[in-house]
């Protein structure tokens, strides 16, 4: 009976232990990983004498949802409130015998630390200050090399294709490399190389970047930017904010040799907004290329609509965005055949013999329709094909108070895009597929003014089907006897 017990208690001190050990882990996984979306305002409430001022109460008001945390600071005046939504903020400061201070127009930002001091005075008269005019007032205390885009950037600035991600080349250190394709159309396929638009930032490669949505890792398959089929990052009015580390982040950021973009959804608030747009451009707003016989038409219409407001007033939001691309893009090829003299043997070096094995495989190619070049042993076959594409991408986002110590948000993403464009010989039609869905859940709990825990979990799935080829202009090339089909993706 004693061993039965002291095999009891044993086990009861293990499984307590092990219980503390998996908190510990825990805690220090959230201490970790919620710097990276989340904003930090800290600083220090003291007398005109620089004393700490006992019973004082700061109370931070998220402007955008109404949501209220309040902290007392601690024995030497200092406060602090972690994990805070990037949003604008209002802080009002109270302690008996002193006059309240009332702080307006404090911004954070992804991923910020900010900090804000206090002194009060012994008086009943309560000030009003806005931070945005005292800038000594507002420091960040992160060493890393970085830049905020936010709402102004996102929704004003021209983007040929509304990607959110070549915001990034505003930031000093982040240059676009060029060998790659573009929305207008390139022979070249990266469908090996991912699509979306590569960056090298402090002079990495751009598959050692890392992009962060919310927290999860936006990464596409090959590890590299996000996009789709077009090479775009639809979702330019689903961003609140995004910001580009360089240099000196820290360790919170895993997954990156290079540098980090920190993105973060858009949600809803009290207030209600929403947009509708429709973006064109056609083949009127463009010059003629100097290979086109005529100019070949050219349309793209780029629409969409966002919306996001309150459930339930200072309790629960949402928020809702839908793009949409149509793409019929005519392009001017130029390839070099054989010429009909050459086809049949006669060169300009002497006649030579046509192997029978041969002679099948030569209705792949077209005769030329251009001028014969040097010794009329080959020629131009010039043609024009459309290369059509489309995409559509879709966003739901839902925030919640549970409690004033609670809070929940999800959001789940879908994109879809698809490329189509003909051969170097207008033979086949090679199309491209980018299928990409997204979620992630955060929820954060206030143990107490001084522990705050987030959870978040996420998940970010691509399928891509790159080479798929289809039948083209060429009867020929579909023909399996030729050993054409065995290209197949």
């Amino acid at each position: 009976m004693s061993g039965y017990c002291a095999y009891t208690t044993t086990v009861k001190r293990c499984y307590r232990l092990a219980w503390r050990l998996v908190s510990i882990l825990a805690t220090a996984c959230c201490l970790i990983h919620t710097q990276t979306t989340f904003a930090t305002l800290r600083g220090t409430i003291r007398d005109t004498s620089d004393a700490a001022i006992p019973k004082a109460v700061a109370s931070l008001r998220n402007v955008a949802t109404g949501a209220v945390r309040t902290i007392r600071p601690d024995a030497a005046g200092a406060y602090s409130f972690f994990d805070l939504p990037p949003s604008t903020y209002e802080m009002t400061v109270t302690a008996p015998n002193f006059a309240s201070h009332h702080r307006t127009g404090i911004e954070l930002t992804v991923g910020s630390e900010a900090v804000v001091n206090y002194t009060l005075s012994p008086s009943p008269v309560q000030s009003t200050i806005d931070v945005r005019a005292e800038l000594a007032g507002l420091d960040l205390e992160s060493a890393a090399l970085s830049g905020v885009e936010g709402v102004g950037s996102l929704r004003e600035l021209p983007l040929n294709g509304r990607d959110w991600t070549q915001l990034a080349l505003l930031q000093p250190g982040v240059s676009a490399i060029r060998t790659q394709n573009s929305l207008n159309g390139s022979s070249s396929n990266r469908g090996s190389r991912g699509f979306g638009s590569e960056v090298s930032i402090g002079g990495g490669r751009p598959t050692q970047n890392n992009y962060f949505l919310d927290g999860i890792s936006l990464n596409d398959y090959t590890n590299g930017v996000p996009g789709s089929a077009l090479g775009l990052a639809l979702g330019t009015d689903a961003i609140q904010e995004f910001s580009v580390l360089t240099n000196n982040y820290s360790a919170s950021y895993g997954g990156a040799s290079g540098g980090v973009v920190n993105a973060l959804s858009r949600s809803g608030g009290n207030a209600v907004h929403g947009d509708v747009y429709e973006f064109l451009r056609n083949d009127r707003l463009d010059a003629r290329n100097f290979f086109d016989g005529q100019k070949p038409p050219f349309r793209r219409n780029q629409f969409g609509a966002a919306a996001g407001g309150p459930i339930q007033r200072d309790k629960t939001f949402f928020f809702v965005n839908y793009e949409g691309l149509r793409q019929a893009l005519t392009n001017t090829s130029i390839a070099t055949v054989p010429s009909a003299a050459a086809r049949a043997g006669d060169l300009s070096t002497g006649n030579i013999a046509i192997s029978p094995a041969i002679v099948p495989y030569l209705v792949l190619w077209p005769l030329p329709n251009g001028p014969l070049l040097g010794s009329g042993d080959t020629g131009q076959y010039i043609f024009t094909a459309k290369s059509p594409a489309g995409e559509d991408f879709g966003v739901v986002r839902g925030d919640g108070l549970i409690s004033a110590k609670d809070s929940l948000a999800l959001s789940g993403s879908t994109d879809r895009g698809q490329t189509g464009s003909p051969d170097g010989l207008n033979s086949i039609f090679v199309d491209n597929r980018l299928w990409r869905n997204s979620a992630f859940l955060s929820e954060t709990h206030i143990f107490n003014p001084q522990v705050v825990n987030a959870f978040r979990a996420g998940v970010n799935r691509v399928s891509a089907q790159s080479l798929f080829t289809s039948p083209g202009n060429n009867p020929a090339a579909s023909d399996s006897s030729l050993g054409i089909s065995r290209f197949r993706a």
